[in-house]
């Protein structure tokens, strides 16, 4: 009964937590990403499904971000690849994961070309595009083991990147999980001084 109780309470705060997130056509491009990560850290400390065990879940307050900065979201040219190759990325865990290069993303970042791969993960459906990378943050002021960005793709041949939305594979917050390490081809040699920090409990 207690445990029912409390994922009733926890499922409440979460259902008030996101419709507090609404976005408002009155929101600027700043109170949109601030409200953004508000869900996130109240979903990291109320879900259960959180990858914070109950302890961390406990001191948890939020998680630490780099300033919104609209610099850093930008338009990319999607080059599709014409026969979808499979590649095979391993994961924190010595696991292998295969996906498909779906296409490469051409973009600038303060006026310096840089381009990285969009993969689709074998067996997931739907339009999503995961892009793993790695930047010249990564053991400094980013975790050490790369971030990552989600899209969602509409048959264009451009598509946005939003690196204030990059975020941390689940591994950087426990060692229960394995994430997949971003391959050496997305290996960009510019900070990228966006999105999610280091998390230090």
């Amino acid at each position: 009964m207690k445990k029912i109780i409390k994922y009733i309470l926890s499922l409440s705060v979460i259902i008030l937590t996101l419709h507090a997130c609404k976005i408002e056509p009155s929101d600027n491009y700043s109170t949109y990403v601030q409200k953004q990560r508000f869900a996130k850290d109240s979903l990291l400390k109320f879900d259960n499904n959180s990858p914070l065990d109950h302890g961390q879940r406990v001191r948890f307050v939020e998680l630490s971000y780099y300033a919104p900065d609209s610099n850093y979201r930008v338009m990319a040219k999607l080059v599709k690849n014409e026969q979808l190759d499979t590649i095979t990325i391993e994961d924190t865990h010595k696991a292998l994961r295969k996906c498909f290069r779906f296409a490469k993303l051409n973009f600038s970042i303060k006026g310096k070309p840089c381009s990285l791969f969009a993969y689709k993960m074998i067996g997931m459906e739907g339009q999503s595009l995961f892009v793993p990378f790695y930047d010249l943050t990564n053991g400094k002021v980013t975790h050490d083991g790369g971030r990552y960005l989600d899209l969602e793709y509409h048959d264009k041949n451009e598509i946005e990147l939003d690196f204030n939305f990059a975020y941390n594979p689940y591994c950087a917050y426990s060692q229960n999980y394995g994430c997949p390490i971003p391959p050496a081809e997305n290996k960009l040699n510019i900070p990228i001084e966006a999105g999610e920090k280091e998390w230090k409990e």
